[in-house]
């Protein structure tokens, strides 16, 4: 083939045909839609299995819930026990 051929060649596999309609076209675009649709739930769903796999093997949820847990825990014994320091009598007192 020589370059006329071939740059005659690539411009007919580049040119979309001039007599679709309308109706073609949106049932075209409706069709990509639904593929990219689906491959992000596919790729959410991998996603989403992946993130289930690490939890469990490091066990990540149970981890940040103790220490959630342990720090609650500790907010409530001290709003729960009298104060052993002594009042700050150096304090401004910028309400009076």
């Amino acid at each position: 083939m020589d370059d006329r051929e071939k740059s005659t060649n690539s411009n007919k596999l580049n040119s979309q045909p001039t007599n679709i309609s309308a109706s073609s076209n949106r049932k075209e675009e409706d069709i990509n839609i639904s593929s990219v649709v689906k491959d992000c739930g596919d790729v959410m769903k991998k996603a989403g299995s992946r993130v289930k796999n690490f939890d469990e093997k490091h066990k990540v949820t149970d981890k940040s819930l103790k220490g959630i847990t342990k720090g609650l825990n500790w907010f409530s014994r001290k709003l729960d026990s009298p104060s052993t320091t002594k009042p700050n009598n150096n304090t401004v007192n910028c309400y009076n």
